[in-house]
């Protein structure tokens, strides 16, 4: 064997590669030691209490690992089991979520609210002040569907919400029979998808401009945008023909906006450019608010 080399046959030869690299925070050095015993027992197809002894034999050598590192280990990566549906649309485990920061963030927002434990989804936020419900049924009543009801006796089963953030548009949108695609473009929504999921609410991460969407012609009956912050008017209004593109014919595109920003100068601006291009694209405004 070479000078320096090590025995790839030995496992305790690899504790000389124990991390040192700097990591802040106890728990992240927790971490890092039991990825690195994880990977060494998988190189060896061996269990954790197999490459624990192996290390043992060794009198040079002291236990990565010790019992106390396992005890933080276990505050520190408990993984609980998710809550079910449909409790899982407004609240979900604490401990699961990997971004604690965007909790934080998205709480002033009343995008979610941290309580004790668990996370509670209001269904509100910076888009549905009153609530993602009355949102929706509020959708229904503008566009005259019977009961109040968005899916329009049947007539409306698959809808696209771009930008969906959290998707409690997606969530709430199941009492109605209507299912969604929640899609969000690979930037600050990335995080937010995986809270999605964690409610159980299908969601994805798509680019929406630099390639087609990953759907059929004429696979939804409505897209929906609030507040995406999508420039619907860029190259001509390619990306509103992509829209166009998967709704089915009689289908409609929702574009809303908080209230407070009905009489923005620049607002107003936007909508008057979105319905000059939509009626380019013989188009029409079935329902207006604001």
């Amino acid at each position: 064997m070479a000078p320096g080399a090590r025995d790839n046959s030995d496992p305790a030869s690899y504790i000389h590669t124990v991390i040192k690299y700097p990591i802040c925070g106890r728990s992240s050095w927790v971490m890092a030691q039991v990825q690195h015993l994880i990977e060494r027992c998988m190189t060896f197809g061996m269990s954790m209490e197999e490459y624990m002894e192996a290390l043992a034999k060794r009198a040079d050598v002291q236990p990565v690992v010790t019992s106390t590192v396992w005890k933080e280990l276990e505050n520190t990566m408990v993984s609980v089991v998710p809550i079910r549906w449909p409790r899982s649309r407004d609240e979900v485990w604490k401990a699961n979520i990997p971004h604690p920061c965007l909790t934080a963030e998205k709480s002033d927002q009343r995008w979610m609210v941290v309580n004790g434990d668990k996370i509670n989804f209001p269904g509100g936020g910076t888009d549905f002040h009153t609530g993602a419900g009355k949102y929706i049924v509020h959708l229904a009543q503008m566009l005259n569907f019977p009961n109040g009801t968005l899916n329009n006796g049947g007539n409306i089963r698959n809808v696209l919400d771009v930008g969906c953030g959290v998707a409690s548009f997606g969530a709430y949108l199941l009492s109605h029979d209507v299912l969604a695609t929640s899609l969000a473009p690979s930037d600050v929504h990335e995080n937010q998808i995986q809270l999605a999921l964690e409610r159980g609410i299908s969601a994805a991460l798509g680019v929406l401009g630099t390639r087609r969407l990953p759907y059929p012609s004429r696979s939804f009956e409505m897209a929906h945008c609030s507040r995406c912050r999508i420039d619907w008017l860029q190259k001509d209004g390619v990306l509103l023909l992509e829209v166009g593109r998967v709704l089915r014919p009689g289908g409609c595109f929702v574009y809303s906006s908080p209230e407070a920003y009905a009489l923005d100068p620049f607002n107003r601006k936007i909508w008057r450019q979105m319905s000059d291009l939509a009626r380019r694209m013989c188009w029409r405004v079935a329902s207006k608010k604001n």
